[in-house]
């Protein structure tokens, strides 16, 4: 299965790209903006992307999912997230780990509804109450 695993930053991201029948892994850094990830999912076509929750989870998730693209969510407050006595924590490591943790099916989903569903479009956040 190829995985690609992107530790989401607001304006850069780190992409990870592992494919679990060879083992090696390879790192990109990306813009975190729609061009760039058409771009690397045009280069990648993974089987399963996985992404961490976060304050732009949601426009990423609809995004992927709209180009075809299985979606998974993690939830890193899980015990499999735990970064005990880590120094020198990564991005790169943050998105290895997400590979290698969806990759063992050891992955804690969050449900993210489905885009026409979701307040990003039902108009709340515009300020019409």
């Amino acid at each position: 299965m190829k995985i690609l695993a992107i530790d989401l930053g607001k304006y850069n991201s780190v992409a990870c790209f592992f494919d679990t029948a060879t083992n090696p892994s390879e790192f990109e850094p990306i813009a975190t903006q729609g061009w760039a990830l058409d771009q690397l999912l045009n280069q990648t076509r993974p089987d399963q992307i996985v992404i961490e929750t976060s304050s732009i989870t949601g426009w990423v998730h609809d995004f992927d999912q709209s180009l075809g693209y299985p979606v998974l969510v993690a939830n890193p407050s899980a015990e499999a997230w735990r970064w005990k006595n880590v120094k020198g924590k990564t991005d790169k490591d943050d998105a290895l780990k997400l590979g290698k943790l969806t990759a063992l099916e050891q992955v804690s989903a969050v449900h993210i509804p489905v885009a026409q569903h979701s307040w990003r479009s039902s108009g709340l956040d515009s300020g019409r109450h």
